[in-house]
């Protein structure tokens, strides 16, 4: 149990870190929406934060968020699939150890569960904000049929089926925040990500 809580604690740390500043800190998630038009079609980018106050002001939580102030919902997606999975396969190895038997090989048909989830996640636009964006140290494998009714179910203009186009042609439109008032706070921060990137698929 020890190497299964030691492997996992990269992948642990950072979701735990978001649900300790909800469950202790009684922090609230504040959506951003950002809007652009890329190759003329309209789309809006999903993001969020855990709130928190610097300063007297509200805004990115300081202990949560370090380097990257929006966080976006793809990127996070991943890193909860990313999470799930590896938690799977390390417990799954420590089980074995504690009974003595071997683990069933990687190739094998899993239980539904994952395989709906990356299913799901896949078809949503593939891009992040800031920070490290969790789907490049994933790998995954579709086969036969199961591949074509991913590709024919993504629909969004970034998705596994219809890759964003290689072009400059973007433009910036409007970005909203949902803060709250309290009825005491009185500043609020403008928050927009440091940058956004939109990942092409690498398959092979």
């Amino acid at each position: 149990m020890r190497q299964f809580k030691s492997s996992l604690k990269s992948s642990r740390d950072r979701v735990a870190g978001f649900a300790n500043a909800l469950k202790h800190a009684q922090a609230r998630v504040r959506l951003y929406l950002g809007g652009i038009e890329y190759v003329g079609e309209k789309q809006c980018l999903v993001g969020f934060f855990i709130e928190g106050i610097k300063d007297g002001v509200i805004g990115p939580s300081p202990i949560v968020h370090q380097s990257e102030r929006v966080i976006a919902l793809p990127s996070f997606f991943w890193e909860i699939t990313e999470f799930v999975l590896t938690a799977a396969n390390l417990l799954e190895i420590a089980v074995s150890s504690i009974i003595s038997t071997e683990p069933a090989e990687r190739d094998r048909e899993r239980s539904p569960l994952p395989k709906n989830l990356i299913e799901k996640v896949v078809r949503i636009p593939h891009y992040s904000f800031d920070g490290v964006n969790a789907v490049e140290r994933c790998k995954f494998r579709f086969r036969g049929e199961a591949f074509t009714q991913v590709i024919n179910g993504a629909k969004l203009m970034g998705a596994i089926g219809r890759e964003w186009p290689v072009s400059s042609d973007i433009r910036f439109t409007n970005s909203l925040l949902t803060y709250a008032g309290d009825g005491v706070s009185r500043q609020f921060a403008l928050v927009d990500p440091g940058q956004l990137r939109m990942h092409r698929w690498s398959r092979g």
